[in-house]
């Protein structure tokens, strides 16, 4: 007798799982659509967990080696305790943070942004780049009050969900 209502109670959970689809693969559009918002949510979440990461190093590494030129440019030019010069900040522009921008462009490139995030993200890119040409061709503006080339990149950071991510 029990076996035959553990049966009947397996053969009501198949009827189940059988017509809400569940395990057969031949779902409704509507669960289809809702598997397929939801795949698009994780990849879009996946993404911006990777891309704060990098950015988060990018911004980890970067201090450090600025840090780094600093202590060197200053013990070689006898400037140590002293404040900041316009040849520090140059040097540091052109031998640490441009070269830092460059690796940390390449680096993002190697992430895929998901449809949603696509045109945004290569905006972003782009604007890193052109801050890149700026910097290399023009220096004035870190001593200067001048508007800095990376500004545009910074708020397509913000967009994509971290302010970090345009910081040179």
């Amino acid at each position: 007798m029990k076996f035959w209502a553990i049966l009947a109670v397996l053969v009501g959970i198949g009827s189940v799982l059988g017509a809400t689809g569940c395990g057969s693969g031949t779902g409704s559009a509507v669960s289809q659509s809702s598997t397929v918002s939801q795949s698009s949510h994780l990849a879009e979440v996946r993404f911006k967990k990777r891309l704060n990461d990098l950015c988060e190093g990018h911004l980890a590494r970067q201090a450090v080696a600025n840090e780094k030129f600093s202590l060197a440019y200053r013990r070689s030019h006898g400037t140590v305790g002293e404040p900041v010069t316009h040849g520090e900040m140059e040097g540091q522009l052109l031998e640490v943070i441009v070269p830092n921008v460059v690796r940390y462009i390449g680096e993002m490139e190697e992430l895929h942004a998901p449809p949603r995030d696509q045109a945004k993200f290569e905006k972003l890119l782009a604007a890193l780049r052109d801050g890149v040409k700026a910097a290399e061709a023009d220096q004035s503006w870190i001593i200067h009050d001048q508007p800095e080339p990376f500004r545009p990149a910074r708020t397509l950071g913000t967009s994509l969900g971290n302010e970090h991510c345009g910081q040179p």
